[in-house]
């Protein structure tokens, strides 16, 4: 009887643990692809390799990872977003809107007048106080960027405790800092992309 109570006290106890820990949050969030492209919106239409409509099963995206997330996750069906990525991007880190971020194309990056009356860049991680990752931050969670910001500023103004930004424009050399092991020692990985006529990887670890 003693065993059954324990066994009944441990189980409840790791069942309630359970229900307190905080899911784990991963956003994916791509620029120039249609949801059409992706299965999990199950459209009938999607692109062929010469980028034309069509509905032949050869040409479908096969996703089973993305697939996998969205099954046991959630994924979006409905947001607003830029005509451009720039913009877009600011909008989701910002929870803004363009007309209030200022980021408003690619190449107008939130130039504003400062208080000296000098134009000036407004980064984006300035024009909010909400930054989707410093909310993550504020819950408790550890934060991690991937990929391009192209929106002035390190990771970390973003609100993430590490990543690996990607500032340059296409097909240049790029050093991207962060992956920090248990060691504690400071790795930077090393990218060169070549995007006309296949994509070339260098990798130094």
């Amino acid at each position: 009887m003693k065993n059954v109570l324990f066994f009944s006290l441990l189980l409840a106890t790791l069942t309630s643990a359970r229900a307190a820990e905080k899911p784990n949050i991963i956003v994916y969030y791509a620029d120039d692809i249609s949801a059409r492209e992706l299965p999990t919106y199950g459209s009938s239409v999607w692109s062929d390799p010469f980028r034309q409509n069509s509905s032949a099963t050869a040409c479908r995206a096969k996703t089973p990872a993305l697939d996998r997330i969205a099954e046991e996750g959630c994924w979006i069906k409905t947001a607003w977003a830029a005509c451009v990525c720039n913009p877009s991007r600011a909008m989701m880190m910002a929870g803004r809107y363009a007309h209030i971020h200022k980021w408003w194309n690619n190449k107008d990056k939130g130039v504003y007048r400062d208080p000296k009356g000098k134009l000036t860049t407004w980064p984006v991680y300035e024009s909010s106080p909400l930054l989707i990752g410093r909310v993550a931050q504020e819950a408790g969670y550890a934060t991690y960027w991937a990929g391009k910001t192209q929106m002035a500023g390190g990771y970390a103004d973003h609100g993430f405790d590490e990543g690996c930004p990607h500032q340059q424009g296409h097909g240049a050399t790029e050093t991207r800092s962060g992956l920090v092991p248990r060691s504690g020692t400071r790795r930077n990985l090393h990218t060169r992309r070549l995007h006309a006529g296949g994509c070339e990887r260098e990798q130094r670890v």
